[in-house]
């Protein structure tokens, strides 16, 4: 018995190793309580339970999601496009789907307001989902402000497929040469962005290259570092840090540039 005991007393215990998924849960539980806690508070301003949204949309569960996504709803601005930007960042499907359902409901209202429109166009490019490509391009180009048609165009850029590519030249043999001379600054950087290819800046060279490259074609694993102007172009969009030659500029003027560049790649 007590040579039983010893042996007991030296062996390890062994416990069962945690459950990610239960952790997770318990996170998510958490976080919308958090949520629940802020909206329920009747001195918060708006700005501040929308920032309560984005604070938990690093916890990448369907309760948070569908927590985050019932504010999609919400009449005041503030709040409503917080819900947009943190389901953007949150990539998952059912963040998609709470997106795409919302741009068909509130359709009216995002063709009122360009920086709503572009907000919900932005934040269902960054799923980088083929299943977006449907809403993207729907009536693309009679979008009457230039904003929208960029954010649309840029959204698809970002959405990695050859299906991608495909859509754009196809948007682009298909509508009136006009319209699309007047916006093929950005249907180039997208396409550059998709294919690292360049084409220039015609719609018919673009189509010719993708006649004959269509069949073969991969995407590339990671896009290009596109010409200056056509990468700031982009990165403004996004939201991206200019990072590029500011370390040299900063040791020349001892801040960050002010420029702003609006030209095209050429």
């Amino acid at each position: 018995m007590q040579a039983l005991l010893s042996l007991l007393l030296i062996v390890p215990l062994v416990q069962a190793p945690a459950d990610p998924a239960s952790d997770l849960r318990v996170q998510a539980e958490t976080a919308v309580e958090r949520i629940d806690k802020a909206f329920k508070n009747k001195t918060m301003e708006a700005s501040q339970k929308g920032n309560a949204l984005r604070a938990e949309s690093g916890v990448l569960h369907e309760l948070v999601i569908k927590r985050i996504a019932k504010e999609l709803g919400d009449k005041e601005p503030l709040i409503r496009d917080a819900a947009v930007e943190s389901l953007g960042i949150m990539i998952h499907t059912e963040p998609l789907k709470a997106l795409l359902k919302h741009g068909k409901r509130d359709r009216k209202q995002m063709v009122k307001q360009d920086e709503y429109h572009v907000a919900w166009i932005k934040a269902i490019g960054r799923q980088q989902d083929e299943e977006a490509l449907d809403a993207l391009t729907n009536k693309l180009f009679t979008y009457p402000t230039a904003a929208v048609i960029q954010a649309r165009v840029f959204a698809i850029g970002n959405i990695r497929s050859v299906k991608s590519v495909d859509t754009l030249i196809q948007l682009m043999t298909v509508t009136d040469v006009r319209r699309v001379n007047n916006h093929m600054p950005n249907l180039q950087t997208a396409l550059i962005r998709l294919t690292s290819v360049d084409r220039g800046a015609n719609a018919k060279s673009w189509a010719d290259w993708w006649r004959t490259s269509k069949k073969t074609f991969q995407i590339p694993k990671e896009p290009p570092v596109m010409k200056k102007q056509m990468q700031a172009r982009w990165d403004r969009f996004w939201g991206y840090e200019r990072t590029y030659d500011r370390n040299a500029k900063r040791s020349k003027r001892g801040q960050d540039p002010e420029d702003d560049p609006e030209g095209g790649g050429n």
